[in-house]
C-alpha cells in the first residue's frame, strides 16, 4: 500500500480543514472535508489531507519566522 496519493490535484476537488485542534487564529476552528462525493476513493481522502496541513503550515510559517531566533 503506498500512501502517497495517485489522484491529479484537478480531479478530486475535495477540501480537508486540518483543524483538529483548532488554529492559532480560530481558536473554535473545526477540522472536516468539504465537497464529498461517493466517487471519492482513499487517494482522493490523502491528497486533500496531505494538501490541507501543507497549505495550513505555508499559512503559519510567517508568523513562526517572525517570532523565531536565528542560529
Amino acid at each position: 500500500m503506498s500512501w502517497s496519493p495517485t489522484t491529479t490535484p484537478a480531479e478530486s476537488h475535495l477540501l480537508f480543514f486540518p483543524f483538529v485542534f483548532g488554529s492559532n487564529t480560530i481558536p473554535d476552528a473545526s477540522a472536516g472535508f468539504i465537497g464529498l462525493n461517493s466517487f471519492h476513493k482513499k487517494a482522493h481522502f490523502l491528497r486533500a489531507i496531505y494538501e490541507g496541513v501543507a497549505f495550513s503550515h505555508l499559512y503559519s510559517t510567517p508568523n513562526v519566522c517572525a517570532t523565531s531566533t536565528l542560529i
